[in-house]
């Protein structure tokens, strides 16, 4: 969970510093990460992508 906050927070930041590829790598390590919290029991509910 942590590591999916800290890749969007990256994100972030390249994408207001202007870095695009650093962007696009930040996203993919959050999007990396987001599917593990899917099946991670203590995840919050917020950081599930819903399946419906």
């Amino acid at each position: 969970m942590v590591h999916l906050v800290i890749a969007l927070r990256d994100a972030d930041v390249a994408t207001h510093t202007g870095d695009l590829s650093g962007a696009r790598r930040a996203l993919s390590r959050a999007v990396s990460h987001q599917g593990r919290t899917d099946t991670d029991a203590e995840a919050p509910n917020w950081a599930r992508i819903s399946k419906t």
